[in-house]
């Protein structure tokens, strides 16, 4: 069992260096989309919440992952900052010009251990790839290596809901 979710890695310091409403509009569907950083904050706390009296170290384990969620959540949205754009709850639908707000819809309401642990595992790698994708496009290598090491801490929470679900 792996007994903390957080790894003593650094994150880079935030310095984006220029403006762009492009490169912040990449951002948004990792900081307030379905598979965000907020649905991922609000689900892994709802878990944490119906586990605490059955499970309790299974509440623990979620809470300080929702808590790496919230630092990730918070860099995104200085990212986005400085990037020009405000870090509001909405993200660009795909494959539209249109926005779509943040809903309490996106998260994941299983009650199940075994289904919510085999959702979070799938959502972590969506969030893996959604950021790959981000990174690989964004073509700036100060949001490359924060994003790099955003995806270090989703793949070791896909490594302890693994050993939770053993």
């Amino acid at each position: 069992m792996i007994d903390t979710c957080i790894l003593d890695i650094p994150y880079p310091e935030i310095n984006p260096n220029e403006k762009s409403r492009e490169k912040a509009m990449l951002l948004l569907p990792l900081f307030a989309g379905r598979v965000s950083e907020m649905t991922a904050i609000n689900t892994y706390i709802y878990q944490s919440m119906i586990t605490k009296k059955e499970d309790p170290s299974l509440h623990d384990m979620l809470e300080c992952i929702s808590i790496t969620e919230m630092k990730h959540f918070d860099i995104l949205g200085q990212i986005i900052y400085e990037l020009g754009v405000l870090p509001k709850l909405y993200a660009p639908k795909k494959g539209s010009r249109k926005t779509q707000w943040y809903q309490g819809s996106f998260v994941d309401y299983s009650v199940l251990r075994e289904v919510f642990l085999k959702e979070n595992i799938k959502a972590e790698n969506t969030s893996i790839k959604d950021y790959t994708y981000v990174k690989n496009k964004i073509n700036n290598k100060n949001i490359e290596d924060i994003l790099d090491r955003i995806i270090l801490d989703e793949r070791h929470h896909i490594e302890i809901f693994e050993s939770l679900l053993q």
